[in-house]
C-alpha cells in the first residue's frame, strides 16, 4: 500500500492518465448495473475484467490473472448490455 500511495506523488499526471483509462469502463459497469436487472455472469465478468484493467494500469508489477485490453473490455461491455 505504501508503494501505491507514493506513485501519485511521484508523477500525478501519469496517475491521472491511468485513472482516465479505467474510468469509462467503470462508468459503463455502473450504467449497466443501474438497469435494475438481476445480477448475471456477463456483468460479473465485466466487473472483474475492470479490476484486472486497474491492476494493469496501476500495479503492473503484480501482473493480471487474465489478459486484459480496451478491446476485451469493450466486448465485455457489449456482452453485459446484451444480457440486460
Amino acid at each position: 500500500m505504501r508503494f501505491r500511495a507514493e506513485k501519485p506523488r511521484q508523477d500525478p499526471a501519469r496517475d491521472q492518465s491511468r485513472l482516465l483509462q479505467v474510468l469509462p469502463y467503470w462508468r459503463e459497469w455502473l450504467a449497466v448495473n443501474a438497469s435494475g436487472a438481476p445480477d448475471d455472469d456477463a456483468l460479473d465478468a465485466l466487473r472483474w475484467l475492470i479490476e484486472e484493467w486497474r491492476v494493469s494500469q496501476f500495479a503492473q508489477e503484480l501482473g493480471t490473472a487474465q489478459a486484459v485490453s480496451p478491446k476485451r473490455l469493450s466486448k465485455a461491455v457489449e456482452m453485459a448490455r446484451r444480457e440486460r
